[in-house]
């Protein structure tokens, strides 16, 4: 069975993280372990929310809060002019078989939108 690891996470105006068309670009070495060291209310927690987002449609930790501290574009940066955030996963096989991307993309309007490989390919993913 294939196994997938990620390689690469872009992150752009989601919440913490306010860098209007320059996105948080994070490389990940499967052979190596990361972590991330930066001053309070820099983004760090951001990025694991934008992780899990992107995989799980959700932010577990934020879950929790009323709705009314919660509307549709409360991933958003309120900073971010245009809107919109996006985040990009890249995950790469252990086989040297095709990389698979994918994008999500959020707006103020609560619009939300998936880009993926072919279906022949995520099924195995």
């Amino acid at each position: 069975m294939k196994r997938y690891f990620l390689s690469s996470i872009e992150i752009e105006g989601f919440r913490g993280i306010n860098n209007e068309l320059s996105p948080l670009k994070i490389k990940i070495d499967d052979k190596k372990v990361h972590s991330i060291f930066a001053p309070n209310a820099s983004g760090k927690s951001s990025i694991y929310d934008a992780l899990s987002y992107a995989l799980k449609d959700e932010i577990p930790r934020l879950k929790a809060l009323h709705s009314k501290e919660k509307s549709e574009d409360y991933y958003i940066n309120k900073f971010h002019s245009t809107g919109n955030s996006i985040i990009n996963l890249c995950f790469k096989p252990d086989d040297s078989s095709q990389i698979i991307n994918v994008q999500i993309r959020k707006d103020r309007t609560g619009g939300y939108s998936i880009t993926s490989p072919e279906e022949s390919n995520i099924k195995e993913f």
